[in-house]
């Protein structure tokens, strides 16, 4: 009996290991020591050189960052913020606060796809693969509107970066 004690100690251990690593959120198992990160609201507006790309990315947790993102359907995806002044920049990175959100739209925050492959048209879809500092990347994918949507989708912004 002694020495199935002794078995059975190390798997104990490692349960209360694993039970103290995790946390249950919205009955999802997600790590504790990691954001729990959601996407939405992915749009990406028509383009034939170029598109942007808007989404919300909602943190549960720890603040993260968009370090980078991909997309088969461009040569590269460029992340662009705004300065102090309100001017469009390309930054290294996107942050996502603490039990927040990082919310993109027109003339502000948002993906660049540049190089395209192939002209984006409304009502197709594009794969992006978001890459962050802390978190596993995530495939995501955007539908594509017609420039003259825009102001629709986002009434309280200024018109979309083409």
């Amino acid at each position: 009996m002694a020495a199935r004690t002794r078995q059975a100690a190390p798997v104990v251990a490692y349960l209360l290991l694993a039970l103290a690593i995790i946390a249950v959120v919205n009955g999802w198992i997600v790590p504790a020591t990691s954001p729990h990160l959601t996407v939405g609201d992915v749009v990406a507006v028509e383009g034939t050189d170029a598109a942007s790309v808007y989404l919300t990315v909602r943190a549960r947790g720890d603040a993260d960052q968009i370090v980078g993102a991909t997309s088969p359907a461009a040569g590269v995806v460029i992340l662009h913020g705004t300065d102090d002044d309100g001017i469009m920049t390309t930054t290294d990175h996107l942050d996502i606060p603490r039990d927040g959100e990082l919310a993109m739209h027109p003339g502000g925050t948002h993906l660049m796809l540049n190089g395209l492959l192939t002209p984006l048209v409304p009502k197709s879809v594009v794969k992006i693969r978001l890459l962050f500092r802390s978190s596993p990347p995530m495939d995501i994918e955007a539908g594509v509107v017609a420039y003259d949507q825009v102001p629709e989708l986002f009434p309280l912004q200024s018109a979309a970066p083409r």
